[in-house]
């Protein structure tokens, strides 16, 4: 009797040999094969940020895993989503004994809006009239600057939960958003549908029957990343097979995660990096070229995002001997590979020699 992978191999090829569409979660009645949830990525976290919720089971389980001390927080745009998940969540809090999480209707995109301040205002304070519009725009201008709903850097890690679900335009301000709230080496995760080949349109439906309107091609999600900031992305999990055959093009969810690293000016201080393999040479997120077994010098920003969990085992970091201050620094020159001399690096053969450059020197805008 063959099982369920061999009968949706036979169903694939089948689809793609008569160009005809599929959903091949409808047709074995789940969804098993295409979900996949990282909850180690949760533990030890103190503030989580869920965008959207297509289903309780994953929330539910992020809840237990932040445990007491955590808090999470889940915002949506969507009424229905928020009254189905929020009945569920009750539930499971009142089953756990303990209360860590709270829905929020609010607009993904700009997470320093207060809702609850909005709906007090406006049952106070109803529109009528343009005036009354634009007075209520000041001031939520004025709590934005003043109590933002969420500030910035504050989140240890975000979790998109659909990314389809938003147009390319939305997708984007989604993204700004999500670095601005994040802490330095603050993880974001994102499930998203990737296509194999270009898709002009597609209309499909996933979990609970949302529309996606946005499918990006397997190598597209990463350079939309890099536009906004994100560094050591990775393909943390791909389903085995296609959930949607759509005009033979190949459509299957994907598990994104990406970083958001130190920020700032790249300063010389001495510092390099030595990549342990296995590969003969890598180049990072800022086009920094690293050759296995040697040296590499780097700025100080750099050295700390190469060091940090980011790329856990695979960087070793060399600090200079000899500490260098902020007032004796100079601009780190972002657009060359060059190997740190040992030398530099025990002090015995200056950093760099001539005049000094001050902070009031630097261009930001011309580091990596």
């Amino acid at each position: 009797m063959e099982n369920v992978g061999e009968m949706l191999q036979k169903m694939i090829k089948s689809a793609l040999k008569h160009n005809s569409n599929l959903d091949l979660a409808k047709m074995v009645g789940s969804e098993e094969h295409f979900y996949y949830f990282p909850l180690e990525s949760f533990q030890g976290k103190e503030k989580v940020l869920l965008m959207g919720c297509s289903g309780i089971k994953f929330v539910k389980d992020i809840v237990l895993t932040v445990g007491k001390a955590g808090k999470v927080i889940i915002v949506t745009e969507n009424q229905d989503e928020k009254v189905r998940v929020e009945e569920d969540l009750e539930a499971t809090q009142k089953e756990i004994g303990f209360c860590n999480s709270e829905f929020v209707l609010v607009s993904s995109y700009d997470l320093r809006v207060n809702p609850e301040y909005i709906v007090k205002e406006l049952s106070m304070f109803p529109v009528r009239t343009f005036s009354d519009y634009i007075n209520l725009q000041k001031k939520i201008e004025n709590q934005k600057e003043a109590e933002p709903f969420l500030n910035n850097e504050s989140v240890d890690i975000v979790y998109i939960d659909l990314l389809n679900r938003y147009t390319k335009e939305y997708v984007n301000l989604l993204l700004s958003e999500a670095f601005r709230i994040l802490k330095r080496k603050g993880i974001l995760l994102i499930k998203v549908y990737l296509s194999d080949e270009p898709l002009k349109s597609a209309d499909l439906n996933v979990c609970n029957n949302i529309k996606m309107h946005y499918i990006p091609l397997e190598n597209e999600i990463e350079e939309v990343l890099a536009s906004h900031g994100y560094i050591g992305m990775r393909y943390k999990w791909r389903a085995e097979i296609p959930q949607f055959i759509h005009n033979t093009i190949e459509i299957r969810p994907f598990l994104i995660e990406a970083y958001k690293g130190e920020q700032g000016p790249c300063l010389e201080k001495g510092h390099a990096v030595f990549y342990i393999g296995p590969w003969k040479e890598v180049v990072d997120d800022d086009g920094h070229r690293l050759y296995r077994g040697q040296r590499m010098a780097v700025c100080e920003k750099t050295y700390k995002n190469l060091t940090s969990c980011i790329y856990e085992g695979q960087i070793i970091g060399i600090p200079p001997y000899n500490e260098v201050s902020d007032g004796d620094v100079r601009l780190f020159d972002c657009d060359i590979s060059e190997k740190r001399n040992p030398k530099v690096t025990k002090g015995l053969k200056p950093l760099f020699e001539g005049e000094n450059i001050t902070k009031e020197d630097i261009n930001e805008s011309s580091c990596c």
